[in-house]
């Protein structure tokens, strides 16, 4: 899920709470909704 660099890798994406974390620097309360995706590709 994080690269090399400590980014979010391209094809992942966070929703806290229902909007989406663009970065890693957000905190999280104990209350907070976490929703991790994968983006799904293929031929």
């Amino acid at each position: 899920m994080i690269d090399e660099q400590n980014r979010i890798r391209a094809h992942i994406r966070f929703f806290v709470n229902g909007a989406q974390a663009r970065d890693l620097a957000q905190p999280l309360r104990p209350t907070d909704e976490l929703v991790i995706v994968q983006a799904l590709s293929g031929g």
